[in-house]
């Protein structure tokens, strides 16, 4: 079975966009599931070291051994809570079967989710990081399904292009705000100032030009 298509283009737009939207939280589930792991083996490690100094290597100071004591039974519930509160559930276990689960929804539309493979010594990151659709050849014929991986990775490029041509916001230097004019002097006036002449100069520019009379009745 094949199905045919009067505009593929459309088709292969809203397969980018729902793609897209997998591949955001396929990616954020798996940086969530590090932190959380991360925050799981600092709890191991708290616990091993305060029941390895409890119980194999008890301090001979009391209010030390208390405080060790303290420290051990904070870690156990700390544990504890996370194991049994679901957060383990929802934090580590379920982003490793999000695809599996999502998989699972979308064989009705003949469409598969599929993690892109990645190695640590690969030099250039996938443009698809993450996860990437595949068609199924039951459902759609070859020539649709080449041009759909055509389409996307024509896409891909364009926006990787597109990311590295964007220039770079630079900050600009505050303007300085200019005196008003009534306050601004000329530049023979500074260099006056200067010399020790400026304000004499500004004095006898200031006088009248001719000498005032005195009015008489």
């Amino acid at each position: 079975m094949s199905l045919s298509y009067n505009d593929p283009s459309a088709v292969y737009y809203n397969l980018l966009i729902l793609e897209a939207s997998f591949r955001e939280t396929y990616l954020s589930l798996r940086a969530r599931r590090w932190k959380y792991l991360l925050f799981l083996s600092a709890i191991f490690v708290w616990n091993a070291s305060f029941c390895y100094c409890v119980f194999w290597q008890p301090s001979v100071y009391a209010l030390l051994a208390l405080l060790q004591k303290l420290c051990c039974l904070t870690g156990v519930v700390t544990l504890l809570l996370f194991c049994f509160s679901g957060l383990y559930s929802s934090t580590i276990v379920y982003p490793t079967k999000y695809v599996l689960y999502t998989n699972k929804t979308l064989r009705l539309f003949y469409v598969r989710l599929v993690v892109t493979p990645f190695s640590l010594f690969q030099w250039r990151r996938p443009l698809d990081a993450g996860v990437h659709l595949v068609l199924s050849s039951k459902a759609f014929d070859i020539a649709f399904i080449d041009g759909w991986e055509y389409f996307r990775t024509q896409y891909l490029l364009a926006q990787n292009r597109r990311k590295k041509m964007r220039p770079r916001k630079q900050k600009r230097p505050p303007r300085r705000q200019r005196p008003p004019p009534s306050s601004m002097r000329t530049r023979r006036q500074a260099v006056g100032d200067a010399d020790g002449t400026g304000s004499s100069r500004w004095a006898e520019s200031m006088m009248p030009s001719e000498p005032l009379r005195r009015v008489t009745e």
